[in-house]
């Protein structure tokens, strides 16, 4: 962000950078915080994160660690470096111990696991940034508001799934690689 450089940004809206190198993942996020109203932009891997924020300012960046080219953990220290503060969520399909300190580490602001659970990750973003018009924290999902902290208290992963979230799932289930 030096001076002179042109950035490309709209005000009422909430950028989020998704940086994977499985396309279905990048897919489905992209989908996912779209339909909840973030604008997302995404890239395969982190050399094409460095060179997309020179280009664009982002609230949340969500970063893959294990990547061909340059892995999440190199570019999220070589963002730390350049004095960017943008919250950077790291997605990894580790969850052994460590594995999370490692991440923070490495100037990560939070953690998920692959596979995501969206439920997580809706919360998670709203937690970051709020919703995208700039209103309470909350997205929302087909007109249903997600308010952060809607779910305290409850296992959000433990509710019985929908007909809508199994016809979603079982139509994307050969699309998702959990191990990209």
């Amino acid at each position: 962000s030096g001076p002179g450089k042109q950035r490309n940004r709209e005000s009422a809206t909430k950028p989020i950078l998704v940086v994977d190198d499985g396309e279905a993942n990048r897919r489905l996020i992209e989908l996912v915080l779209g339909r909840a109203g973030a604008v997302v932009t995404s890239v395969a891997n982190g050399l094409g994160a460095i060179e997309t924020l020179k280009e664009k300012d982002f609230d949340l960046i969500l970063m893959d660690m294990q990547m061909p080219v340059m892995d999440g953990y190199s570019a999220t220290r070589q963002i730390r470096s350049a004095g960017l503060a943008t919250p950077i969520v790291a997605l990894t399909g580790n969850a052994m111990k460590g594995d999370r300190e490692k991440c923070i580490e490495a100037g990560c602001s939070d953690f998920l696991t692959k596979p995501v659970n969206i439920d997580e990750l809706l919360m998670r973003t709203v937690h970051f940034i709020g919703r995208a018009d700039g209103g309470q924290n909350s997205l929302s999902v087909d007109g249903v508001s997600i308010v952060e902290n809607e779910f305290e208290g409850e296992d959000v992963t433990a509710r019985p799934a929908t007909k809508r979230d199994k016809r979603f799932w079982s139509s994307r289930a050969d699309s998702f690689d959990a191990t990209d």
